[in-house]
């Protein structure tokens, strides 16, 4: 399993870094003309402000990604970071990421 959840983080990851890339490249422009109407700047830069918040989300999962194949690398990925104790095997199916076990709760 260990190495099908390595594959499967670092394919997460890998699409998660090309989604990120794009987003910053239209961000600056890099991809498009902006539009002269006034009306249509306006309607861009409030769909560019939505795009921050998701891209924020997508940073913020590509560290959790990291994290979790840096412990994966350490033999940590599975020990909760609280009690030292093993995190059950459904909970780390369900959130690879996971950095606690149910009995300490939280990521």
């Amino acid at each position: 399993m260990s190495s099908d959840l390595r594959q499967h983080l670092e394919a997460e990851l890998h699409a998660l870094r090309d989604r990120h890339a794009r987003v910053a490249a239209h961000l600056r422009n890099a991809d498009r003309d902006l539009p002269v109407d006034f009306a249509d700047r306006a309607t861009e830069t409030e769909n560019d402000a939505v795009l921050e918040v998701l891209d924020e989300a997508g940073r913020a999962r590509i560290q959790s990604l990291e994290d979790a194949l840096a412990r994966m690398d350490r033999g940590a990925l599975g020990v909760c970071a609280v009690c030292g104790g093993e995190i059950d095997a459904r909970r780390r199916v369900a959130l690879p990421e996971a950095t606690t076990c149910t009995r300490c709760g939280g990521r």
